[in-house]
């Protein structure tokens, strides 16, 4: 494992969050990143001799040295199954963008929830079956290297959009449709259906 390439959306997610928890001390940090991609319990890189865990350290050096993916994709194959991303916010259903408003509200969690954002992307993602069976799937099985530029530059897109009024009134009006919707929805003893979408 040298390269983004090698890395699924999950390991890298799991190296994410061993950076996070190691709060900005370096030794800790490169013996939890160590453990994510090896395998080897933390508790035995604490236990090597220094010198040693140097060593292991350079298993991991091309993370701190290479780019971070940036080539944008726009169709992609994923355990020989080939998706196609809905490009422009303007073909987006409703659930589309609730679901991306949610999912990339918080730029800390922006990278837990990769997977879970190329899957309201990709084209005929329309049951939350399907989306969960797409984002389970692009999790464990998909490079990074595909993942990370797409789902970011959607979130950017929106980060950018979010801050026009003519997009804040246009979320008040998607909001308010679904709102409707899901009321109009409603079971005879009160429940709502399962709805088509995707992140609720």
């Amino acid at each position: 494992m040298n390269s983004y390439k090698d890395l699924t959306i999950l390991k890298f997610q799991e190296i994410h969050n061993a950076i996070l928890i190691s709060e900005g001390n370096e030794i800790r940090e490169a013996y939890n990143v160590l453990s994510v991609i090896t395998g080897v319990s933390v508790e035995t890189y604490k236990a090597m001799k220094y010198k040693a865990f140097q060593k292991e350290c350079e298993k991991i050096a091309w993370l701190s040295d290479a780019p971070l993916p940036d080539k944008y994709v726009n169709e992609f194959e994923c355990k020989g199954e080939k998706f196609e991303i809905v490009q422009h916010a303007t073909d987006w259903t409703t659930e589309q963008f609730i679901s991306m408003s949610t999912l990339t509200k918080s730029k800390e969690q922006i990278v837990n929830n990769i997977h879970l954002i190329l899957a309201t992307l990709t084209k005929g993602c329309d049951t939350m079956t399907e989306h969960n069976r797409r984002s389970e799937l692009f999790q464990n099985h998909l490079s990074i290297d595909i993942a990370y530029p797409t789902a970011f530059f959607f979130a950017q897109f929106l980060a950018t959009l979010s801050l026009t009024s003519q997009y804040s009134s246009h979320v008040k009006k998607k909001l308010k449709l679904a709102k409707a919707i899901g009321n109009s929805k409603k079971m005879p003893n009160g429940s709502p259906e399962s709805g088509v979408g995707i992140i609720q």
